[in-house]
């Protein structure tokens, strides 16, 4: 556990880069597995490809904010009692931004996923910035006001 002021070792930064990075990994290759399932049964009509792989990468994106800002909440040796409720608002803010932003930049020329204009690296790339950029930040913040574990 790492307390405020305290240097981090680099065992505690190899943990939270291989649990980050496993989450990242986890969550992208379950973004096929997410818009199948929702795709084509959970819904009673089916979804066109590009609305399920919307919700798909969401879904990852909120899956890896939830994981990240648990694994981080617990290096950081601060309270269970609202860690669990961080990483939810943390996970739905992102979800939410990420959403947002594809809505956004659909209509705009060249941002349309599925025209052949190679959107979809450029849609993603903004989403996940714009995403990790808010959902970091309030992430921050609740971290910020969070008090430790007594050891």
């Amino acid at each position: 556990m790492l307390g405020r002021g305290e240097a981090a070792s680099w065992k505690t930064t190899a943990s939270i880069g291989i649990a980050f990075a496993l989450a990242g990994t986890i969550g992208l290759f379950s973004t096929f597995s997410i818009a199948d399932l929702v795709g084509h049964t959970l819904v009673h009509r089916s979804l066109s490809d590009l609305e399920a792989f919307r919700v798909a990468f969401v879904t990852a994106s909120a899956e890896i904010a939830l994981v990240c800002t648990l694994v981080g909440w617990k290096s950081f040796g601060l309270q269970w009692r609202g860690g669990v409720a961080t990483a939810l608002l943390v996970a739905g803010v992102t979800a939410a931004t990420y959403l947002l932003v594809a809505l956004i930049v659909h209509p705009l020329p060249g941002w349309h996923v599925g025209l052949g204009d190679a959107a979809m690296p450029k849609v993603a790339a903004v989403c996940n910035f714009f995403a990790g950029l808010v959902g970091g930040s309030v992430a921050f913040g609740r971290f910020a006001r969070a008090p430790r574990q007594n050891r």
